[in-house]
This record gives C-alpha cells, sequence and structure tokens, in this order.
C-alpha cells in the first residue's frame, strides 16, 4: 500500500516524467529551485527535503531568492515555468543559466527542468 501510494504521488503536478528526472537529479546530490511547492510534498523526495528550495515565480525577484540561487554550489536544477514567470526572475534566470551551464533535461506542459552540466 505505501508503495503504491508513492508511486501515485509521482503522477502529481507536472507528471511522472518530470517527477522522474527531478529524482534522478536530486539523488545525484544536486540542489532543485522549484516554483512548486508540490515537488516537497512527494513522500519519496523527503529525504532530499535539503536540497530543495521553492520560490514563487509570479512575484519580482527580491534580494533573498537572488541570494538563494547565488549560494548555490556545485549541481544546481531549476524547475519553472518560463512564460508565467515574473519578467525580474526570467531574466535573472537567463544570466544564472549562462554563467552556471545549465541546460534543459526536459520541457512540457508550459515547465522546464533544467540542470548543470555533470
Amino acid at each position: 500500500m505505501r508503495r503504491r501510494f508513492a508511486d501515485d504521488q509521482l503522477r502529481i503536478g507536472a507528471g511522472i516524467e518530470f517527477n522522474q528526472k527531478i529524482a534522478d537529479i536530486l539523488d545525484r546530490g544536486c540542489a532543485i529551485f522549484s516554483s512548486t511547492g508540490y515537488i516537497t510534498k512527494i513522500d519519496a523526495f523527503r529525504k532530499f527535503s535539503d536540497q530543495m528550495h521553492p520560490f514563487f515565480f509570479s512575484l519580482p525577484l527580491g534580494e533573498p531568492l537572488a541570494n538563494e540561487f547565488n549560494g548555490s554550489t556545485g549541481c544546481t536544477a531549476l524547475f519553472y515555468p518560463p512564460a508565467r514567470t515574473h519578467p525580474s526572475i526570467r531574466n535573472f534566470i537567463a544570466g544564472y543559466v549562462q554563467a552556471r551551464g545549465l541546460e534543459k533535461v526536459h520541457d512540457d506542459v508550459g515547465m522546464e527542468l533544467l540542470v548543470s552540466r555533470p
């Protein structure tokens, strides 16, 4: 029953394809900045809670969020909806992606998942 619950949870939010890729990224030890907090509610991801950093994509970029992104070291991933993201965050992300060498690993339903090169 517990296993079925965990499997069912991977189908929520953006869906199983995204969630499986997010699981792989978290398992590699990467930090992930997510515009949706639902990934923090998935039981299978609970052990990675310190690696997950949700943010409010529809609000303007604030100094705390910029500092959190800039303070990230090592493998870093980003999961967000570019078209619906506040322009100030979208501009910041564009520079961040270029500076850190993040690559798109999946996009669907208006969401993108990017991760730094291994």
